[in-house]
């Protein structure tokens, strides 16, 4: 189990992971978040690259729809 993605996700947080053994041994371990900058959190808050230039798209061409009214 991962702990603490849905908390201030930011580039490099730390997380902890809860590893459970078949012998039921548990093990506690910390993982970086291989997410390296601000603009990939929002790639990944979105959904994803495409969704996100989808939606930059969207909003140009809802900006642009509104300003030829």
């Amino acid at each position: 189990d991962i702990f603490d993605l849905d908390e201030n996700l930011k580039p490099n947080k730390l997380v902890k992971c809860y590893i459970r053994y078949k012998n039921n041994k548990r093990k506690i371990i910390k993982l970086k978040v291989r997410i390296d900058s601000k603009k990939e959190l929002e790639y990944i808050k979105n959904g994803g690259i495409l969704p996100y230039v989808f939606k930059q798209v969207w909003k140009k061409e809802k900006v642009a729809s509104i300003n030829n009214v």
